[in-house]
């Protein structure tokens, strides 16, 4: 391994944005993955192999951004992937706010 493999992966940089999206869009289409695995397929040692299988590839595919991330990236990817993620927060809000409503209704 040579130095400069060593510095690329160990020289710490923060995220900048396009890779902050990129993980976050990664990251809301594994947990829609862990949703339908866990609605289809019955407990067992399988499905929960299944679940951690998929959070290993979410851990490896955040330093894979972080580290190699900072090359070209198609930008109509990233053009969809923060519709997503804008259109993800905006129903987490819209979600947050009828349980506060719903929660003043029964109080």
């Amino acid at each position: 391994m040579t130095q400069e493999q060593i510095d690329l992966i160990f020289d710490f940089e923060p995220l900048n944005d396009g890779q902050r999206v990129k993980v976050r869009y990664l990251y809301q289409r594994a947990k829609q993955m862990a949703e339908d695995i866990n609605a289809m397929c019955p407990e067992s040692r399988e499905k929960a192999l299944a679940i951690t299988y998929l959070q290993g590839a979410l851990k490896w595919a955040e330093p894979a951004i972080a580290i190699h991330g900072r090359e070209k990236t198609d930008q109509r990817l990233l053009e969809r992937a923060k519709k997503e993620v804008e259109a993800a927060a905006k129903l987490k809000k819209a979600d947050k706010s009828a349980d506060t409503r719903e929660d003043k209704k029964t109080t």
